[in-house]
């Protein structure tokens, strides 16, 4: 079992056996029937309730889920461009980001992001094959040009060797990785994947959810924590979505991160904050979606009820001490 995709929910607690140590006739134990019921379901409350209470939680993972629910679903293809703004420099910058993923050669995908403005661009590309909704990266590449030090950077996933070659301006070395290590951009996907798959299982996604992945990063594996944050209204250009918000956490110290992701669109990510300690900090907003495989909208789907998060949808979260 993978650590990757680990799903934490409150709620799963085994029944205590009750054992009755002496024989009782039948017509002893029909009086008494009602009574051991309700004890019995205090006894199984008890301990439920005291978590919640506590804020503990149970792990159940992302193999957990899709065994339970016998499917596995890629995502529809898609090209979403977003509205961008940086923060923290001289004068504010706005700029355009755009995410697609598209069908590869022998059964594999494409997710290819690209930011720009008038003194940067930015391109990353992960190529990846998908088996049983577990997202396996092969490559992934990043280029960044324009005002400052340009950098590129390649990753190559050697899975038989267990194992991932980085080469960073034209340095490589290698590093081990665990089964169901992703890389910076699939991770996303994985994501919704997991996210889709509760949906489908009939898990509640409430303040106590948390995924959890591994992602190579920076030359070292690094654990990505997300944690729902319930339902909030987003205003984009293409109307209101009563999106799922997440937020980062245990992340590093010096950049926080809120995501909030549309149920009806297969959990695409619609708005994004990110902060960082020194001030500057990067806002998306999607403003256009297409299928390029399906002209059509998708249609909506049942999204399951969510917590209502706090409604300060454009406050950055706080920055730590």
């Amino acid at each position: 079992m993978t650590n990757s995709g680990q799903i934490r929910i409150a709620h799963n607690d085994r029944k205590p056996a009750l054992r009755l140590n002496r024989r009782v006739s039948t017509k002893s134990w029909f009086p008494v029937m009602p009574l051991l019921l309700l004890l019995i379901g205090v006894l199984i409350q008890l301990p439920t309730a005291a978590r919640a209470a506590s804020g503990e939680t149970t792990t159940v993972t992302t193999e957990t889920i899709q065994a339970s629910t016998g499917q596995a679903t890629m995502l529809t293809p898609f090209k979403a461009v977003y509205n961008a703004k940086i923060k923290g420099f001289f004068l504010p910058l706005g700029g355009e980001a755009t995410r697609e993923l598209s069908l590869g050669n022998n059964n594999s995908y494409v997710f290819e992001s690209l930011a720009r403005n008038a003194m940067i661009k930015i391109n990353e590309q992960s190529r990846f094959s998908h088996l049983d909704n577990h997202i396996r990266p092969d490559t992934y590449s990043y280029e960044r040009t324009g005002v400052g030090k340009n950098r590129q950077a390649l990753l190559t996933f050697d899975w038989p060797g267990g194992q991932v070659l980085n080469d960073v301006q034209n340095v490589p070395w290698k590093m081990a990785i665990t089964d169901g290590t992703l890389d910076k951009l699939v991770y996303q996907l994985q994501l919704r994947l997991d996210l889709l798959a509760a949906r489908e299982q009939g898990t509640d996604i409430t303040a106590l959810t948390e995924f959890h992945y591994e992602v190579a990063d920076g030359g070292r594996l690094k654990d990505y924590y997300f944690r729902s944050l319930g339902r909030e209204v987003v205003e984009t250009p293409l109307g209101e979505i009563n999106a799922l918000k997440l937020e980062r956490i245990k992340s590093e110290k010096n950049r926080e991160t809120l995501v909030w992701m549309d149920p009806d669109r297969e959990y695409l990510l619609v708005k994004m904050i990110q902060v960082e300690k020194k001030g500057r900090a990067l806002h998306l907003l999607i403003k256009s979606l297409a299928y390029p495989h399906a002209p059509d909208s998708l249609p909506a789907q049942k999204s399951p009820s969510f917590p209502e998060a706090p409604t300060e949808p454009d406050k950055p979260p706080a920055q730590q001490s």
